[in-house]
């Protein structure tokens, strides 16, 4: 109950009420209810922000986890396609239209640095 309504004496405002009932406006008990609403609100985005730059920075770790792995990568690729362009034979031999493709590959890519 709010602004007097459970008042056993009789009173028509808190200065006259000798029974100790609840004058508080019903505004105030709802703008309570509104705050604490707000305040679990806001602690729950907190903790999504904390969620969302610990995420970030897990993001950029793989990040750069991946780009040097896929360096490694490629320098194994140019390893392997060298064997085959230079030999083209052995347990992974190439066709010959791969190791043609891949000589012109290498030799453009020579004159291109050059």
């Amino acid at each position: 109950m709010a602004d007097g309504d459970d008042c056993k004496c009789c009173a028509c405002c808190i200065g006259y009420c000798s029974c100790g009932a609840d004058w508080t406006s019903q505004e105030v008990y709802d703008l309570r209810s509104k705050v604490s609403q707000l305040q679990a609100e806001v602690a729950r985005l907190t903790d999504n922000n904390e969620q969302l730059a610990k995420m970030y920075d897990e993001q950029s770790t793989l990040t750069d986890k991946v780009e040097a792995e896929r360096d490694a990568m490629q320098e194994i690729v140019k390893a392997v396609a060298m064997i085959g362009v230079n030999f083209g034979y052995g347990e992974y031999q190439l066709e010959s239209k791969h190791i043609k493709a891949a000589r012109a590959l290498t030799v453009d890519k020579l004159h291109s640095s050059c």
